[in-house]
């Protein structure tokens, strides 16, 4: 624990120094991505390429820290190496590392070296209450935070993009639908962040999604209308009269009488089809 605590006040004070000289502190203003572990990069360089990942932190020299880093080559060769930050940084800067992340530069500053954001540090969750169509299950909720504020409709088309991706494996699976989305701003403020180290410090359990490190306020709040039960793929679902028991894929009750879509073999009982039925049991 007090090896972690050095670590981090050590990373504070280097940030604080290069915040001080108006760099940012992140990648002391070079704007090169971070170094870190699980970072996955792409060696070129003439006609040889091959997939690289940063395994592990191995030590540092006192200048600068070394990596345990996997090398996978075409033919499914795999060797794993020691090697030094500078060296990957300049191996970056030439061209000859190519970072898989989307941007290829830091994510603190955007690659321009600049300080890029300062406390208090505000951000925004945009939330779902999925109800279950099964009766008798306490509703559940899915969020995401974002870095701008949504209009009600970016926050709709937000979850179902989400449903569609099969992120809300529950609602993409019609187990439950979307009754309410909230969105809710986010402030962390410097005191916030000092109270989290201080506690961090006197090895206390933390986490900065603790409502006593930031506050949220809630902006709004819309009910959502629930659509027509459907199979998972979207298809329509007909009242069926089967020749043995079927279980129903919501809720697992077993009937003959079932509303089912025969191309996915896909079907739900009349309990979980009627929305009377279903509001009336939720508990909204």
């Amino acid at each position: 624990m007090m090896i972690t605590t050095n670590l981090a006040l050590l990373a504070l004070t280097m940030i604080g120094a290069a915040a001080a000289a108006g760099k940012c502190g992140a990648c002391n203003g070079t704007g090169l991505p971070h170094i870190k572990v699980d970072n996955r990069y792409r060696y070129k360089f003439l006609s040889t390429k091959y997939d690289v990942k940063i395994m592990k932190l191995l030590g540092n020299t006192g200048t600068q820290n070394i990596y345990q880093v996997r090398q996978r080559f075409p033919d499914g060769d795999i060797r794993c190496i020691a090697k030094g930050e500078d060296e990957l940084r300049l191996d970056i800067e030439d061209e000859r590392l190519v970072p898989l992340q989307p941007s290829g530069t830091c994510g603190a500053c955007n690659g321009t070296g600049q300080i890029a954001k300062s406390l208090p540090f505000v951000a925004y969750e945009v939330s779902a209450r999925l109800q279950w169509r099964q009766p008798g299950i306490r509703p559940a909720k899915w969020s995401r935070y974002v870095s701008e504020n949504f209009t009600e409709e970016e926050a709709r088309r937000c979850v179902q993009k989400a449903v569609q991706s099969g992120e809300n494996y529950h609602v993409s699976g019609r187990r439950c639908w979307v009754s309410a989305i909230t969105l809710t701003k986010i402030t962390i403020t410097a005191k916030n962040m000092y109270d989290n180290l201080q506690d961090h410090i006197q090895q206390r359990n933390v986490d900065i999604r603790d409502n006593k490190y930031r506050t949220k306020e809630v902006l709004w709040t819309r009910k959502q209308v629930m659509e027509k039960l459907t199979c998972y793929s979207g298809h329509a679902l007909t009242l069926v009269k089967h020749k043995t028991p079927q279980y129903c894929d919501i809720c697992d009750k077993k009937g003959f009488k079932m509303h089912s879509c025969k191309e996915c073999k896909w079907v739900a009982c009349s309990a979980c089809f009627y929305p009377k039925k279903r509001i009336s049991h939720d508990g909204a």
